[in-house]
């Protein structure tokens, strides 16, 4: 079965698809347009611009909460994401659109307690969304093959490698966590490096975020700070060394230098919902 939830940013799930029932499936949010940027007479370019749309479900009681109590949590979830003015996600089945609830109609629609609603969706990233996240550990075998004899320095790989596939047709975001220790580090994806100018201790970790453009630094006491400025190499799109660069479409080669661990997290992003997810 397919799941329908809403995540709010501090990731509280309420899901929508339980009794009696989920009808956002087959209305506007599964629908989508291109906006026209025209110049001269000619299409320009194609892009996605914000965009709102209504959802029905209902919402009934489910075993626990009343109908009334299971409003009451679903309003005061939204309503934190927009007081934060961060948006929840709006989930079917492990695809996602970020979303704001802006305006909610309800009716009841039986004797039994049970509302019948139209939530007014807003998003400013009108595409689906599917977080992967794949981790990357240097295998303790990994030293390569040793000499019969003892010698000052083993001999041993610095770098490490791996592979990522983006499934969506389009270039997509990607997050990279490096755990330290790690100094003088970078990764590569593809025909790009992505590196910073930030040294690790063992249990200090920093993320380069590349769907928000942003990049985290958090101490072994867990403690975060803002790293951007730790950025290396030349930051624009394509230069071979952009710390934000997007992933290409299918497989991409991994490797990395100097660090003992990272995760790579895939923002895979497509306009249409992937039908073939559906169970």
């Amino acid at each position: 079965m397919t799941v329908v939830k809403y995540v709010s940013h501090t990731g509280i799930e309420f899901i929508l698809d339980g009794a009696p029932g989920i009808g956002m499936r087959r209305g506007e949010v599964l629908d989508w347009e291109y906006d026209i940027q025209e110049l001269g007479g000619a299409i320009d370019c194609l892009y996605r611009d914000t965009r709102g749309f209504d959802g029905k479900f209902f919402i009934g009681p489910d075993g626990v909460l009343t109908a009334s109590e299971r409003l009451d949590a679903l309003v005061n979830l939204t309503a934190l994401d927009v007081g934060a003015n961060e948006p929840g996600k709006l989930y079917v089945g492990e695809w996602f659109v970020p979303v704001y609830l802006i305006g909610l109609e309800k009716d009841y629609a039986d004797r039994d307690e049970v509302f019948e609603c139209t939530g007014r969706f807003a998003t400013d990233s009108p595409q689906w969304m599917r977080e992967r996240k794949v981790e990357f550990r240097p295998r303790k075998d990994a030293s390569g093959v040793d000499y019969p004899h003892d010698l000052p320095h083993d001999y041993s790989p610095s770098w490490f490698s791996g592979a990522v596939k983006n499934e969506s047709p389009l270039p997509c975001a990607v997050r990279i966590c490096v755990e330290g220790p790690a100094d003088d580090w970078s990764v590569r994806i593809g025909t790009n490096t992505y590196s910073c100018k930030k040294a690790l201790k063992e249990g200090e970790s920093l993320l380069i975020d590349g769907l928000a453009e942003e990049i985290w630094f958090t101490d072994n006491l867990g403690n975060r700070s803002n790293a951007f400025s730790t950025w290396g190499g030349i930051f624009k799109e394509g230069s071979g060394s952009f710390v934000f660069e997007r992933v290409p479409p299918d497989y991409s080669p991994i490797s990395w230098e100097n660090c003992d661990a990272l995760s790579i997290t895939l923002c895979e992003v497509r306009d249409e919902w992937l039908w073939g997810s559906a169970l």
